[in-house]
């Protein structure tokens, strides 16, 4: 999709707790993440080494992580976009083109100046 066409959103994604320990269903714990504000913006995700990214199918999370990659690049950080059915049927390693695993391998060679998780390839689900 061109960027010309897609409208930018400032997203906010919800932290889910490690433990549930009151029994809440899916939707009870959005409700409280959303009410205490527990919420990370696109720039506070991409500081986590992993992060998942549940949500309905066409909600566009391939799209919102195929632009990431591309606005990460453009700022001239590693990063990469792999579907999460190809790493699971192909490997990590077979997901790239000859140019990605040039660049991959100049990563994990020279690092990234400290911020090794702002670099760091990201997979995602569609």
């Amino acid at each position: 999709m061109p960027r010309e066409k897609i409208i930018q959103l400032n997203r906010k994604f919800l932290e889910v707790p490690e433990k549930n320990d009151e029994g809440l269903d899916p939707e009870s714990m959005r409700m409280v993440a959303l009410a205490l504000n527990k919420s990370v913006d696109r720039e506070g995700l991409i500081e986590n080494r992993y992060a998942v990214i549940l949500g309905e199918a066409g909600t566009g999370k391939t799209v919102e992580f195929r632009m990431q990659v591309e606005r990460l690049q453009d700022n001239a950080v590693t990063a990469f976009f792999i579907p999460i059915e190809e790493l699971a049927a192909n490997g990590f390693d077979s997901c790239f083109s000859s140019r990605e695993t040039e660049q991959l391998e100049r990563w994990r060679t020279q690092g990234s100046g400290g911020k090794r998780e702002t670099g760091a390839p990201m997979a995602g689900k569609h």
